[in-house]
């Protein structure tokens, strides 16, 4: 597990924590703002002479913009979203310097808490899937009919047409011998921020991720085999947020991915499926200088909808198979808080009693994500995670061998 330093928490939170300040929403309502000195925004225009670096430690301008004459080491730029800075810019100059009438700009990251001394925002923000771009990653997933979504704006669903999670021999012409999933995922996502800064230092920060989630998972073993696959299966890269806390411009970069995976012990032959409609949150506070996770669940299974059917299995199983999303805002696209949910079925049968036990759960994570190298990755640091799970459904089924239908 990767584990973080004091300071590298602290560097963190504080790209984390400031970055929220800027969803105080409305920009005719956004807060004041009482900027540290030597805090340099750039516009269009100066961002128009970036000849390379938008989303690089060395930036080079074909000229010398107003906004960065007199630029020296220690100050802080900030630019909004730009074709040449697809996530915005916030950089600490550590080295300027001049070649053939260009500027050369050497930057490392910086934090908002460089940027202001004060601020308060809480805000709820729901994303629209509609206006992002769904890439699917594997063989299987596609988009729930347009028309269908159309009445629920707001709204991401996907079907899952047998997506194979296992391949004994990697023929995906031989499918006896692999096992499936089969279903559909839907969700709402929202993220809560509520945070404090006073004096230039981070008084609380909290983030939730808060979705209505809808899923539908059929399990489909047909190979016996013990194993642990998890598979993202499709990302929504929606568009930056960017909401102004005075005269800065602050962006956040949301990522949102699909994972399905198949876990534990599965027989040839078994066959399981539920489907289950639950309101969950899970996210990360900040407080006193330390970090907690929190999740909001179902009291029970009465609070849970849900719809069952008993499983087919002829041997010995003890297998669980989940879907769900995980919701990362990166501050500047450089590091964020995210949070994960998934919603879960677990069944168990046992010989000589030729007995089975069916159960629905909900499991996750929340943490701290940093971008890497190469795009499109991060590195995670959980803060917290939770799991609980409520038995359903439990019977007897009969021994015997049989073939595996197509």
């Amino acid at each position: 597990m990767l584990t973080l330093t004091r300071r590298s928490l602290v560097c963190l939170a504080f790209l984390v924590l400031i970055g929220v300040e800027a969803l105080a929403a409305d920009p005719a309502r956004a807060p004041r703002a009482l900027l540290r000195s030597g805090v340099r925004l750039l516009d269009e225009g100066s961002l128009r002479g970036l000849a390379a670096g938008g989303e690089s430690a060395v930036l080079e301008f074909e000229r010398i913009p107003p906004s960065l004459r007199g630029v020296r080491r220690g100050h802080v730029l900030v630019a909004g979203v730009d074709e040449r800075a697809p996530g915005g810019l916030l950089r600490r100059v550590t080295h300027v310097r001049k070649r053939a009438g260009r500027l050369i700009v050497e930057t490392e990251p910086a934090t908002l808490e460089d940027v202001f001394w004060f601020g308060r925002a809480q805000a709820r923000v729901s994303l629209a899937p509609e206006t992002g771009r769904l890439v699917a990653h594997v063989e299987g997933v596609r988009a729930a009919d347009a028309s269908a979504q159309a009445w629920s704006p707001g709204r991401l669903e996907l079907e899952l047409a047998d997506v194979v999670l296992y391949d004994l021999d990697g023929d995906p012409g031989s499918i006896g011998d692999q096992v499936r999933v089969r279903g559909s995922v839907g969700l709402e996502p929202t993220f809560d921020v509520d945070l404090d800064v006073a004096w230039g230092r981070i008084r609380r920060f909290a983030f939730t991720n808060a979705t209505r989630l809808d899923t539908t998972l059929e399990l489909d073993g047909r190979v016996t085999v013990s194993l642990d696959s998890q598979l993202t299966i499709a990302t929504l890269q929606l568009p930056p947020v960017t909401f102004m806390v005075g005269p800065i411009p602050v962006v956040l970069v949301p990522v949102l991915e699909l994972n399905v995976g198949v876990s534990g012990s599965v027989s040839a032959g078994l066959r399981t499926s539920v489907s289950a409609s639950v309101s969950i949150a899970a996210g990360v506070s900040f407080e006193n200088g330390l970090w907690s996770g929190s999740s909001t669940l179902p009291d029970g299974p009465e609070d849970l909808d849900l719809v069952w059917r008993a499983p087919e299995l002829w041997a010995e199983a003890q297998a669980e198979a989940r879907v769900g999303p995980r919701l990362t805002v990166l501050l500047y696209g450089v590091a964020g808080p995210y949070a994960s949910a998934f919603g879960y079925s677990a069944v168990e049968a046992s010989l000589p009693a030729r007995s089975w036990s069916l159960a629905f759960g909900l499991r996750g994570e929340a943490g701290v994500a940093v971008a890497a190298p190469p795009p499109g990755v991060q590195a995670r640091y959980p803060v917290a995670s939770f799991d609980r799970r409520w038995p359903i459904a439990a019977g007897t089924f009969e021994a015997e061998a049989v073939g595996v239908a197509p």
